[in-house]
């Protein structure tokens, strides 16, 4: 059963018009959830915010029992801002969730952000995978919004290389959105260690500006956001932006020249992002070191104060087999042969156009399959 600590907690999560009440601005560890419940509701009669009162009681008081009967019904997990466990990159941000509704611990730190388009290209989901994979083998959790695109290929790369994820909903933790990512869904309930997070009490469907509410809190528990490849009206700038409000680290993948697909991560580097080049960019502005538990301990999987300045592609097969016959990839390794041979030679001899030559010339380089000095390739290590 609950206490009445989270009774109030959950209480101040729904009371209407929390901002105008004052409760942002008397959020306190050291001023209990009930007594600043009674301070604000003093001198008013308090109402449920409408988009939670359409399921619950237009009480707060009532609503919050309702909410915590729901909650463990659905046996999930709820934490208030003024409990141990609340995570506390969190807890410093602007306007942060009172409560939140989680399938799984909320133990992630240390943890970083990646996010991106919805409509990602081939080269970004690979660019994807492979900072996930080299994230997670640092033992870094990695945080992102369950949308598809970018948002999938992150939380899937983090779990099919056995690392933490931690989805984070706009919408009630118990509604599955966007139907697409079921899958997903179930892989993270059912992965110690990873967890979904949501700030809406059970039932309570997404509108347009639970998103946005959504944003700040990926960016919130993270030291860090990566922006893989987003346009100029993508929503995972609005989590940037937020990253740069909480004074975190912002990273954003340049993409190609004139590509509008990328042009939100332009922007972003035009206005002081960090240029991701390769991983370990991030962890050069990172601090060696995490809090946990109130201890500085090396981050999860090893000490990551001295990174590699780059990790080679750990795939099974470094050949042109890797790849379908018909494609430009595996033309270009089978070209290349034990040589060094120039850019435009490649394209004249083996009929691709020059914009597919560069854009498979991005992947081999990220997968460490080919390297570049110049307008000179050659397989990486010299052979196959």
């Amino acid at each position: 059963m609950y206490n009445s600590h989270l009774l109030y907690s959950v209480a101040l999560s729904v009371l209407s018009s929390p901002s105008g009440a004052g409760l942002y601005d008397l959020m306190d560890r050291s001023v209990t959830p009930e007594f600043l419940y009674n301070s604000l509701t003093e001198n008013i009669n308090p109402v449920t915010q409408p988009f939670v009162a359409v399921r619950y009681s237009p009480d707060p008081l009532v609503a919050a029992r309702e909410i915590l009967v729901e909650a463990e019904k659905g046996k999930i997990g709820v934490t208030g801002y003024w409990d141990s466990d609340y995570p506390s990159l969190l807890r410093e941000i602007s306007h942060p969730p009172v409560v939140l509704y989680h399938h799984g611990a909320l133990d992630m730190e240390p943890a970083i952000a990646v996010v991106g388009t919805r409509k990602p290209d081939h080269v970004s989901l690979k660019v994807t995978e492979r900072i996930v994979s080299d994230l997670v083998s640092w033992g870094f959790s990695i945080v992102s919004g369950m949308a598809l695109g970018i948002d999938r290929a992150a939380h899937m790369s983090a779990l099919t290389g056995k690392g933490r994820t931690a989805g984070i909903l706009a919408n009630g933790i118990d509604i599955l959105y966007p139907l697409g990512n079921r899958d997903l869904y179930d892989k993270i309930r059912c992965t110690a260690g990873s967890v979904l997070v949501s700030e809406y009490p059970p039932g309570i469907h997404a509108g347009k500006w639970t998103f946005v509410r959504r944003n700040r809190i990926i960016s919130g528990l993270c030291p860090a956001t990566v922006v893989i490849q987003a346009g100029e009206r993508s929503g995972a700038l609005i989590t940037a932006r937020y990253a740069a409000e909480q004074n975190r680290e912002v990273f954003a993948c340049s993409g190609h020249s004139f590509d509008e697909s990328y042009g939100g991560c332009h922007r972003l580097i035009r206005n002081g992002a960090h240029l991701l080049a390769k991983t370990a960019d991030i962890l050069m502005e990172l601090p060696p070191v995490t809090e946990v538990n109130g201890k500085e301990e090396k981050a999860r999987g090893g000490d990551i104060s001295r990174p590699e300045p780059s990790l080679p592609f750990t795939g099974a097969d470094c050949g042109e087999g890797a790849y379908p016959p018909d494609s430009p990839a595996h033309r270009i390794l089978k070209y290349l042969g034990n040589a060094e041979v120039d850019i435009d030679t490649v394209i004249r001899n083996i009929g691709l156009t020059t914009e597919s030559m560069h854009e498979s010339l991005v992947l081999l380089e990220l997968e460490g399959r080919v390297s570049r000095k110049g307008n000179v390739i050659s397989r990486s290590g010299g052979g196959k």
